[in-house]
């Protein structure tokens, strides 16, 4: 099997899956993707616009590197199977994957498919995995594994609001996971985290301490974050630490030469604790996993006949028909439930004195659920259900 270099997280390896025929493709471009598709061409410029919005912010983020800018490829198939087919056919078994970037001798890309899948989680990952992508391209295919998954992370997090990648976020839930890490001594100490190696990170993401995959990208994306927001020296330094690595200079002595050679990581690691314990999560984000949460409940609700006009209505189904919904984060999963009031009371912001709610909005369609909007923050943020030609629900978020 040829030697690829996948940049995903695989949940479990298995043997690839039999050989299968590629899918048929048609093509376009955009400025700077070559896109091969086999799904409806509205929804493909879709796909392709949102990336080259992220293509933006990336580059915006990351300027002033030496490497390639010629068009990247973007493989979007409609099914699972056409997405496991086109890859099986570089021995590359993507079961337990949502969305890869592989590179080899000969062909490399950014792949994922669309029915079935949440269009924000897809979203997600193409911003995850694109940052791979560009960071061969444009900055170096040796990129340490903590700040290329770390700064994929980051990127993962960000949300499209009229056309703009907007970054800078930070969940609840994922501030709470890294405090928990470092309270019971599962984090990697930094000087350790700093010259780790793929293969290291792929063993240490299999162990069961700490739960595994979910404390090393968490730590990787708040290291980022905490580089990137703690202050404009650290920011600076973080920026000719990349650059350093994209002159070909190893790892440690990029990290000396941006941070200064007296640099110690174990007191980076102090700083970076205090940051991350002070830390006040993002509203955004926030909202979003709610009202995914319980968009997920009105579709629950409405295979059931129960169609709720209001939060306060949905809230008091949950006593009769009590609902559920699993979150899985690089194999760590999470229940949110319809037990807990938290999840309909919608997230009010220290700093802001705008009242804040959450509304259900019927559509004309009765076959597809309402949706459910919350209001008072910085933009309102709206989770529906869409249906697709084969007449499958698939859920988006849109920041209006």
């Amino acid at each position: 099997m040829p030697k690829w270099i996948i940049l995903a997280f695989i949940i479990a390896a298995a043997a690839p899956p039999a050989l299968a025929e590629r899918p048929r493709t048609e093509q376009f471009n955009t400025k700077h993707y070559n896109v091969r598709t086999n799904v409806d061409r509205a929804l493909a410029k879709q796909i392709a616009m949102h990336m080259e919005a992220v293509y933006i912010e990336y580059e915006r983020r990351l300027a002033g590197f030496r490497g390639s800018t010629q068009r990247m490829d973007l493989y979007l198939f409609g099914t699972q199977e056409d997405y496991l087919a086109f890859l099986a056919e570089f021995g590359i078994d993507a079961r337990h994957t949502a969305g890869i970037f592989f590179m080899g001798p000969a062909e490399s890309g950014l792949v994922t498919w669309t029915e079935g899948q949440s269009r924000s989680r897809m979203f997600s990952i193409l911003q995850h995995e694109g940052f791979h992508q560009f960071a061969v391209a444009r900055i170096s295919p040796n990129l340490p594994i903590w700040a290329n998954e770390g700064i994929a992370e980051y990127f993962a997090e960000a949300v499209m609001v009229r056309g703009t990648l907007r970054t800078g976020r930070a969940s609840s839930a994922r501030i709470d996971r890294i405090r928990l890490a470092i309270a019971r001594e599962w984090v990697v100490p930094f000087d350790e985290l700093l010259s780790m190696s793929n293969e290291q990170w792929w063993q240490r993401s299999q162990s069961d301490r700490g739960a595994g995959a979910a404390v090393l990208y968490d730590q990787a994306w708040s290291m980022v974050y905490f580089l990137v927001h703690a202050d404009e020296k650290l920011r600076a330094a973080f920026m000719n630490y990349l650059k350093a690595i994209n002159q070909r200079k190893s790892p440690e002595d990029a990290f000396a030469e941006a941070f200064g050679d007296g640099a110690s990581p174990r007191s980076f690691e102090r700083r970076w604790q205090e940051y991350m314990l002070k830390l006040e999560p993002d509203p955004i984000t926030t909202a979003t996993m709610q009202a995914e949460f319980l968009v997920h409940g009105m579709r629950f609700l409405h295979e059931k006949d129960i169609r709720p006009r209001a939060i306060v209505q949905l809230k008091t189904e949950r006593q009769e028909f009590s609902f559920r919904l699993m979150r899985n984060h690089h194999g760590l999963v999470t229940e949110v439930a319809a037990s807990d009031d938290e999840n309909f009371e919608p997230p009010r912001p220290k700093k802001s004195a705008r009242p804040t709610a959450i509304k259900i909005r019927a559509g004309r369609d009765r076959s597809v659920p309402a949706d459910v909007v919350i209001i008072g923050l910085e933009y309102p943020i709206r989770a529906r259900w869409k249906k697709d030609k084969r007449g499958q629900l698939n859920l988006e978020v849109v920041y209006e």
